[in-house]
């Protein structure tokens, strides 16, 4: 449950900046957030970085969400 709640905040945040557009998303100390996987990170954190390299990935192109 909490995973999913975390893959649909990052979701909806790339969602709000996508229809915003221009739009600046500030992370703070993104360095801990996107740093090395590692084996003993929780699985929500895990989703949540996928999540949010997946539309970060896609963020320049014109893809809807």
């Amino acid at each position: 449950m909490l995973a999913s709640c975390f893959s649909f905040a990052v979701t909806a945040i790339f969602s709000l900046a996508h229809k915003l557009q221009p739009a600046i998303i500030f992370i703070d100390e993104v360095d801990s957030f996107l740093g090395q996987r590692r084996t003993t990170d929780h699985e929500a954190l895990l989703n949540m970085k996928t999540e949010f390299m997946a539309l970060w990935d896609g963020f320049t192109t014109d893809r809807k969400f």
